[in-house]
């Protein structure tokens, strides 16, 4: 879906502070924007920038004198513009030393910002299947008015109830049928398919970096991530993946042995079990009366929840 499909008409004119405005279509202008205007938006970016990729880019500008497709950005109201599109060509322009950059103004709220950013990472090549969730799981959340972990807390729920393990309360159903609407605005996934691909967002940290920085390909990440109980191990595997020394059905052998090791000598618990054994710890009624109301609340719903998940039939 283009941005012309989405918010057609939207373009901004008239604004006193922009200089320099530029005619490009009957409805469609674009500006010179000062690059020190310009802020970062608050939801998740695509942080990881090829440094390569941003020289070349910056060449190419330098060429042809001029960035061939402005960026766009939202209209903060109060000298600022946030920025929708356009990372690497503002690094790429600040890179060349240029104080100003062709741009885009659009009138569009916080919600739709997101989404057009959404659809403009999803369009690119390079996404990262980490990227990808996170980028969605914000727009839904978004859609929801409610924060990132309230709605894994629901797709947790959902994931349950297509397992057997809940049952299908009038609440639920309309909160799947709201998810899977904002799903289809931004995704290519249907509901079942996204909640599958909600364990990237369970990756160690090395493989995550290791996606995002670095290309490591999701099916790659998903299955090195089961030696998650041997860091050092796990580093050498990604190190060895990204180096293209071992292809997926030789690391699938490698992973598979690691672990037939790990069960045979009898080692340490596991990442998750881990992860239990700390919580534990802190789950005395005397810290959790030391926490904020807040927090408290927050402990006792989880709870709530795990007590659900762990009830037998």
């Amino acid at each position: 879906m283009s941005r012309e499909d989405m918010f057609e008409g939207r373009s901004a004119s008239g604004r006193r502070r922009v200089k320099n405005e530029v005619i490009i279509g009957d409805d469609e202008k674009v500006y010179k924007i000062k690059i020190s205007d310009i802020v970062a938006p608050n939801f998740h970016d695509h942080s990881y920038m090829s440094r390569a990729g941003i020289d070349e880019l910056a060449d190419n500008i330098k060429e042809a004198g001029r960035i061939l497709n402005p960026i766009t950005v939202r209209d903060l109201g109060d000298g600022r513009y946030e920025r929708i599109a356009g990372a690497r060509r503002i690094e790429a322009v600040k890179q060349l030393g240029w104080s100003e950059i062709d741009g885009k103004i659009l009138e569009v709220t916080e919600e739709e910002a997101v989404l057009l950013m959404i659809s403009e990472n999803l369009q690119r090549e390079d996404i990262n299947a980490y990227d990808e969730v996170y980028s969605i799981l914000q727009y839904i959340s978004m859609s929801r008015k409610a924060s990132i972990d309230d709605t894994l807390s629901l797709l947790n729920r959902i994931r349950n109830y297509y397992s057997g393990n809940v049952n299908l309360t009038p609440l639920l159903e309309k909160q799947i049928k709201e998810i899977e609407c904002s799903l289809k605005k931004v995704a290519k996934y249907q509901l079942g398919g996204f909640l599958n691909k909600l364990k990237v967002l369970n990756l160690v940290p090395p493989l995550i970096e290791a996606m995002r920085k670095d290309n490591l390909a999701y099916s790659y990440a998903i299955l090195i991530n089961q030696v998650r109980f041997d860091m050092d191990y796990l580093k050498e595997l990604i190190d060895k993946t990204l180096k293209r020394e071992i292809n997926y059905d030789l690391l699938k052998e490698l992973v598979k042995q690691k672990k037939e090791e790990n069960k045979t000598k009898g080692a340490s618990l596991s990442y998750e079990f881990e992860q239990i054994k700390s919580a534990k710890k802190l789950l005395s009624r005397k810290y959790i009366s030391s926490l904020s109301q807040d927090k408290q609340n927050k402990v006792y719903t989880l709870l709530k929840e795990l007590n659900l998940i762990l009830e037998k039939d």
